[in-house]
């Protein structure tokens, strides 16, 4: 409700999210760089920790957002999450639906860019849960692509009108979720599996959007001579 200063630089940096991000450098007089760390944190990033600075809970409630940060520089930096912070997260992951959906999909985007991302999914699917609903979190590091095909295969399996639902709420661009979308018809039209029966089916819908689909999701190299024979009309 308001911001309030103090004149303390270790009270100030109590207010950090995580100890490896509550690091001071102060700079004396002749011009030599001392690293200020009151709570830890040379400590954690040398073993790879994860940790709230003072309770995880208090953190949490004070910006929600944290807990995909949290979820975030574990799968980015390959760093574990302490278990007090990873109960605390859990705990609180009903705070996410407070955070507005431009937030959450900079975090989710940001996460699953990595690439690393599967164990964390894994690990934490009931705080994902609250953002996306139900998805599936098995093979998500072996999709090709980026944002748009990552998000679709985790929603893959939802119904449409609540995949739709999921998309809007996210807050991504009008190309992104035409891109999500048409990916989410062809799955649904071909029941996940490209076949020769159902393949000029797919491309009298979809055009040439049906390669990149079969590039990422399905066995292009099947059907490659027949996108590269240009008598063939692909509209």
């Amino acid at each position: 409700s308001q911001v309030k200063f103090v004149n303390s630089l270790e009270e100030d940096l109590k207010r950090r999210d995580f100890t490896v991000n509550s690091l001071a450098a102060a700079e004396n007089f002749d011009g030599d760089v001392n690293i200020l760390d009151y709570f830890g944190g040379k400590k954690d990033i040398e073993k790879k920790i994860i940790r709230c600075v003072g309770n995880p809970s208090d953190r949490f409630e004070e910006d929600a957002l944290r807990i995909l940060r949290a979820l975030r520089f574990s799968a980015e930096l390959s760093f574990n999450i302490e278990n007090k912070t990873a109960q605390a997260i859990i705990e609180k992951r009903e705070l996410i639906k407070y955070i507005s959906g431009e937030r959450k999909v900079e975090e989710l985007r940001k996460l699953l860019k990595n690439g690393q991302t599967e164990a964390i999914f894994r690990e934490f699917y009931a705080v994902f849960s609250e953002i996306v609903g139900n998805f599936a979190e098995n093979g998500i590091d072996s999709v090709k692509g980026g944002f748009c095909e990552k998000l679709f295969y985790i929603l893959r399996f939802r119904p449409l009108a609540e995949f739709e639902k999921i998309i809007s709420e996210l807050k991504i661009s009008s190309s992104e979720k035409s891109s999500i979308a048409e990916y989410k018809k062809i799955f649904d039209f071909c029941g996940g599996a490209v076949t020769f029966e159902n393949f000029f089916q797919i491309i009298s819908r979809h055009g040439y959007f049906a390669a990149e689909y079969l590039k990422i999701f399905g066995e292009y190299e099947s059907f490659s001579h027949i996108f590269e024979d240009k008598a063939i009309p692909k509209t």
